[in-house]
């Protein structure tokens, strides 16, 4: 049943007008609008991050992905931003199912707005808090090196995000930090796993036979 409910909630990522799903700035406290989310919108921000993401309703994604966060009250809005990040990292991972082996041939380079990292003192722990696991840079660089993917194809295809954050020392000096994640139902975990164990060579399971996923 959840599969199913869960398969319900991408049809209806499938109807979010990409304006929705553009990558946006870590909504911080300070963050203020001049126009205040009226009382459906909360009742219904508020569902989406209580309730399981198995048990709501597919109809309204696009409505709950739509909404500026600015508009929220502060404690609504990163319980908002990780719910967001949750539904569209789903949403990749089923979109990459129905892909080739080889997800870009012919396809365009992705331009710098598809994959601009999530910014903000909080970025990090958003995105721990909507289930994704840390990886390190060097990391990353294998994925880039196995699946033949840029930085950015990776946060395209599959559901790398990339986190810059912001922090004020005691002088007011700002440093930022970088961290990278993804979620754990991304099938990039086999080659990280692979990594961590020492295989710098995993072509030979059966994972990347044929139908490993790559960008070229």
């Amino acid at each position: 049943m959840k599969n199913a409910l869960l398969a319900a909630l991408v049809v209806g990522l499938a109807c979010v007008p990409a304006a929705a799903k553009a990558r946006a700035k870590a909504p911080a406290a300070a963050d203020e609008a001049s126009v205040k989310a009226d009382t459906e919108t909360l009742k219904l921000v508020e569902l989406f991050v209580n309730a399981p993401t198995s048990e709501l309703p597919p109809e309204k994604v696009p409505d709950f992905l739509a909404v500026d966060p600015k508009t929220l009250p502060a404690k609504l809005r990163m319980s908002w931003m990780q719910k967001r990040q949750e539904l569209l990292a789903l949403k990749k991972i089923a979109d990459g199912q129905k892909k080739p082996p080889i997800r870009r041939i012919d396809v365009p380079p992705p331009s710098e707005r598809d994959c601009l990292p999530l910014e903000g003192e909080m970025a990090d722990a958003i995105l721990r808090s909507a289930g994704f696991n840390d990886v390190e840079e060097h990391e990353v660089m294998f994925l880039m090196e196995q699946t033949k993917c840029t930085e950015c194809e990776l946060m395209v295809e599959f559901t790398l995000e990339k986190a810059l954050k912001h922090v004020k020392g005691k002088k007011g000096q700002v440093t930022t930090r970088t961290y990278y994640f993804l979620h754990p139902k991304d099938p990039l975990w086999t080659l990280v796993g692979a990594y961590r164990a020492g295989n710098k060579n995993p072509f030979g399971t059966p994972f990347f036979g044929i139908g490993h996923p790559r960008c070229h």
